[in-house]
């Protein structure tokens, strides 16, 4: 395949999402080799699935708006990049890069299965739908089990006419009585 740059400040860019986005995920494979000089300790990116079920008006992400199947990679392809890292390097920590890692209850049980068939166990963080775990609150305990340590959430607002403006996805009623807000972040400083 061709590869399409961009100069963006005399740096070369490839925006695969973009340019690429018909590619058949279900058959990428990501390959470290030796001279990505990885080490047992990094925690490493895995994609299971590419773009996002939503389609909010603020958003300038390309790949909106697909289906629950559309550009996930085949389980296999998952069991064996997951195995081929642990023969070569030891590792057993990830970030799923996935936009959500439980947009539907079929992925995360399709992610369970391949994580079962390991010999060895992993830990993973990624990004979650909040409204799914209060649909679905096993599903907790299930990603807990799997080995996620550490989860991100987007909530844009939980202000529900402007969520519904923008069409942003429906919050549960009862998050605003549970919900309790812990923000590490950093700011900019003022201009001098």
């Amino acid at each position: 395949v061709d590869m399409e740059f961009t100069d963006i400040n005399k740096n070369k860019v490839l925006y695969s999402d973009i340019k690429y986005s018909e590619v058949d995920l279900s058959k990428i494979e990501t390959v470290f080799t030796e001279n990505d000089l990885v080490d047992a300790t990094e925690i490493i990116p895995i994609e299971i699935s590419r773009g996002c079920i939503f389609k909010c008006k603020f958003c300038s992400y390309e790949l909106t708006n697909k289906k629950t199947d559309d550009y996930t990679k085949n389980e296999d392809l998952i069991y064996e990049e997951l195995l081929c890292n642990y023969e070569k390097f030891k590792t057993q920590h990830y970030i799923i890069i996935d936009d959500l890692i439980n947009d539907s209850v079929k992925k995360v049980d399709m992610l369970e299965r391949v994580i079962k068939r390991l010999p060895f166990p992993i830990y993973f963080s990624g990004y979650l739908r909040l409204d799914m775990l209060f649909k679905y609150p096993s599903m907790i305990r299930q990603l807990k089990d799997m080995g996620m340590v550490a989860c991100f959430f987007g909530i844009e607002t939980i202000n529900d006419a402007i969520r519904h403006k923008q069409h942003c996805h429906p919050l549960p009623p009862s998050l605003n009585k549970k919900m309790s807000i812990h923000l590490p972040a950093n700011f900019g400083v003022k201009a001098q």
